[in-house]
């Protein structure tokens, strides 16, 4: 089976496997009695049709293990770990251009609840019947994959009109101790080249619960990441304590970078006079430049103490520093 998603659960006992054809294979993993060694148990598998696009981008594991969560371009689903029951609900009608790019999560402190993080809107669905609960369009409004006029920067900008083209959404970085998430996402420019751009927002101010009116309500603020940091970003890697973003830098450091607070009135630790954001960030240790070649950049990841994990060669080299974790 040419495997092209993998997910594992929150416990580490089953994983979930998913390839181009619309298989999908449940697997229950346990430690042998010898406990060196690890064995796999076959649970279930499904299958979904590919045509028309529908072919399976996302998994995700409900929190306590008890559903797995399919995307497609076209629709999602949700499967019943149990019963093998699948449910399935249609995205909206996506941009003219084709079909909606959306990165899911689970949300960090209502586990009945999956975000969908779009280009221009922010979707809200239910885990037991994948019923949309809402749809928040970001604020100030994004123009998505239409042109727009570039507007100049300046410091935390609100602007959305960095648009040239079609967009591509990149990793979708959150974190359950932190009510902030944030978007990466890659625009082409004129001179054929891809620009990066990165969304911070406070998923702790969305309103989930009963009726909602229109209006503000319906809105999803956001700030955009300087250009002067974003530059800077070769992959974003994790959201720590005291909102730290942990990224992999275009010169192979690791580094973090306080993140903005998106509430209003809250005052902000300023760069000195004549000092750029980017004179804050702090850089820990350096990579070698074998290890991050080409796309094995996109597989590396931080865990929650820290920990850098980091494909090398087969393996996977695990890297802590004091500075990062705390």
């Amino acid at each position: 089976m040419p495997v092209k998603h993998a997910i594992w659960s929150g416990d580490g006992k089953l994983v979930a496997l998913a390839d181009l054809s619309g298989k999908l294979v449940v697997e229950r993993v346990t430690r042998s009695a010898r406990r060196d060694t690890w064995e796999t148990t076959h649970e279930f598998e499904v299958r979904i049709s590919p045509e028309g696009g529908n072919v399976i981008s996302q998994l995700i594991f409900h929190p306590t293990g008890s559903k797995l969560f399919m995307a497609t371009p076209v629709k999602v689903y949700s499967v019943d770990v149990a019963s093998h029951a699948v449910t399935e609900s249609a995205l909206a009608p996506g941009p003219p251009q084709g079909t909606p790019d959306v990165k899911w999560v689970c949300h960090p402190t209502s586990s009945d609840t999956l975000l969908g993080f779009g280009a221009t809107k922010l979707h809200v669905l239910t885990w037991e019947d994948l019923c949309q609960k809402g749809e928040h369009a970001y604020f100030p409004p994004r123009l998505g994959s239409l042109p727009a006029t570039p507007v100049p920067p300046s410091g935390l900008t609100h602007t959305g009109s960095f648009q040239r083209g079609a967009e591509t959404l990149g990793r979708l970085i959150i974190n359950v101790d932190s009510p902030e998430a944030l978007l990466e996402i890659s625009s082409p420019t004129s001179s054929g080249q891809h620009e990066r751009h990165y969304l911070l927002f406070d998923i702790g101010s969305l309103q989930l619960g009963g009726e909602q009116s229109e209006g503000s309500d319906k809105m999803m603020p956001y700030k955009v990441i300087p250009p002067e940091i974003a530059s800077k970003i070769r992959e974003p890697l994790a959201i720590m304590s005291r909102r730290r973003l942990v990224f992999l830098s275009v010169d192979r450091w690791i580094c973090t970078w306080k993140l903005p607070s998106l509430a209003a009135g809250v005052a902000e630790s300023q760069p000195r006079v004549g000092e750029s954001p980017a004179a804050v960030v702090e850089q820990h240790y350096f990579l070698p430049g074998d290890w991050v070649t080409g796309n094995d950049t996109r597989l590396c990841a931080v865990t929650p103490d820290g920990t850098l994990l980091c494909p090398r060669n087969g393996d996977v080299v695990a890297v802590q520093a004091s500075r990062v974790r705390r």
